[in-house]
């Protein structure tokens, strides 16, 4: 599924409002799988967003581990930073 992403957190500390409004959105396909982690010993729901314009596999964001969705929909007529 084709998404836009805001970042909300840097480096694991929150972005203020007008940091989060100062930076650019990532768009890119959005990609939520159950895989097995073998570091963890147990099956994860890992998202990733990876780059389309370029056909690649290549990540735009660091993978996320135990995911949870909690929204997912087409025509989403606003951003969701405002």
């Amino acid at each position: 599924m084709r998404v836009k992403v805001c970042p909300m957190r840097h480096q694991g500390r929150n972005l203020h409002h007008q940091e989060q409004m100062q930076l650019p959105p990532y768009v890119g396909e959005l990609r939520v799988a159950p895989e097995r982690d073998a570091e963890l010993g147990r099956p994860v729901l890992r998202a990733h967003l990876r780059d389309a314009s370029q056909g690649s596999k290549v990540d735009l964001l660091p993978e996320l581990t135990d995911v949870n969705l909690l929204f997912a929909g087409d025509g989403l007529s606003h951003d969701v930073r405002e």
